[in-house]
């Protein structure tokens, strides 16, 4: 998915608005995935393509909500070898001397709008997180499978302070956090971009603010959050835990 991301941010692709990235070394199966992880990094509707039998490239593709991934591929059919799908997701395959006008074309013939291509984020409902117990997250598994559809249930909470993180796993990239509301209640928090939400916090409330909540110092980081809860079962123990997916610096509201 890296190598990815750094074609897009390095090259002309950031200027466009569909997204068609050319990945030579994937395995075709791992397509789809990372279509799908680039579209939610830009929010863009993503193709990833990837060699496939001498000359023919095969491609796996997802959209965003307001641009029809099987129409827009409809439109382009006359250079494809074969290709099918739905809204969201499709699959086709091209000749490789065909990639560069397919991506052309596509880009073209694009309609979304800044608006269409701003992100959005639906949340369920308001939930603080001293409701959240070990038989509500059971009762949401119930809801499962989800997807395009029947996406996870997404909740929120204003005036979240971050008592402490740590950046954890492997590369660092993984944040886990204590969060504490007003009422004092507390509840852990992982977050999937540990770099991109410690350069947040330092852009919003300053190096020291950043380095105390690191430290789990005394600090003021208070955010308004979105999350889903899970159950992180580690050794036999079964905790709770919120996956962030979405936060921003609390601001006041008389509203």
């Amino acid at each position: 998915m890296q190598a990815a991301i750094e074609q897009v941010e390095t090259t002309t692709l950031m200027e466009d608005r569909v997204l068609v990235i050319y990945l030579p070394n994937t395995h075709e199966s791992l397509a789809g995935i990372i279509a799908g992880r680039v579209r939610e990094h830009f929010y863009r509707p993503t193709l990833v393509v990837t060699d496939s039998e001498e000359g023919l490239l095969k491609g796996s593709a997802r959209s965003i909500e307001g641009y029809n991934m099987y129409e827009a591929l409809t439109e382009c059919r006359e250079l494809l070898v074969k290709y099918g799908g739905h809204p969201m997701a499709a699959g086709f395959s091209i000749q490789a001397k065909d990639l560069e006008y397919f991506r052309h074309k596509l880009n073209l013939l694009c309609e979304l709008t800044d608006e269409e291509l701003t992100p959005k984020l639906y949340i369920d409902v308001p939930m603080p997180i001293d409701y959240i117990r070990l038989d509500l997250i059971e009762q949401l598994k119930l809801l499962e499978p989800f997807g395009n559809g029947n996406e996870k249930p997404l909740f929120a909470q204003k005036k979240l302070s971050v008592r402490w993180a740590k950046a954890v796993g492997r590369t660092g990239n993984v944040l886990k956090l204590e969060f504490e509301s007003e009422t004092g209640a507390k509840m852990e928090g992982v977050y999937f971009d540990a770099e991109e939400f410690m350069a947040n916090v330092k852009a919003w409330f300053g190096e020291a603010e950043l380095d105390q909540m690191m430290k789990g110092w005394l600090n003021n980081v208070v955010l308004d959050v979105a999350y889903y809860p899970v159950i992180n079962d580690f050794n036999g123990v079964r905790d709770m835990q919120i996956v962030v997916k979405s936060y921003l610096p609390h601001t006041l509201d008389f509203s």
